[in-house]
């Protein structure tokens, strides 16, 4: 069998050309049949057409934090929205996803996480885990890595901007 583009492939079959790549990768193999080759996915995938899976998982993990932050009670559903929005800003590189059923944010989806939060009855903690890149405290060996929360200003948001900056150095 000699090899063709997806388009002549669906040409030879009963398929048709109204279907796309993802649609006829998705049925049932047929004996002998060559499917379809990567040009057609090519122009698909920039098309957007195709998702990516990555967009998927990103886009599934930025979901359920939001979700998760969401269904904390009050006040602390407005401290967690505000320190998401902060913790994304001042460190752009970070991706959230869940961490021990909580928020935390790493560099990517398979990094250890740099800077997370936690609502347990009703403690609100913000928190650095040991892989931030943390100074530690003048005349002394103690790093700073976690703090209590029950309501929140902007001068706080601005000391966490610089706590995330610090720890994704």
């Amino acid at each position: 069998m000699t090899k063709c583009s997806s388009d002549t492939f669906a040409e030879r079959t009963d398929l048709g050309q109204d279907m796309s790549a993802v649609e006829i990768a998705q049925l049932a193999p047929r004996k002998g049949a060559v499917v379809f080759t990567m040009p057609r996915m090519r122009r698909e995938r920039k098309a957007g057409e195709m998702p990516t899976q990555k967009t998927d998982k990103t886009a599934k993990d930025m979901k359920a934090v939001t979700d998760k932050i969401a269904g904390f009670p009050e006040p602390y559903a407005e401290i967690g929205i505000r320190l998401h929005d902060t913790i994304i800003n001042a460190g752009p590189k970070l991706k959230p996803r869940l961490w021990y059923g909580m928020p935390g944010y790493a560099t990517g989806r398979s990094t250890p996480v740099l800077v997370f939060f936690r609502c347990d009855d009703g403690v609100f903690t913000l928190g650095l885990s040991e892989k931030a890149t943390v100074e530690s405290e003048p005349d002394s060996t103690l790093r700073p890595c976690a703090w209590f929360l029950d309501e929140i200003d902007d001068a706080t948001l601005k000391k966490v901007a610089e706590l995330v900056r610090t720890a994704t150095g």
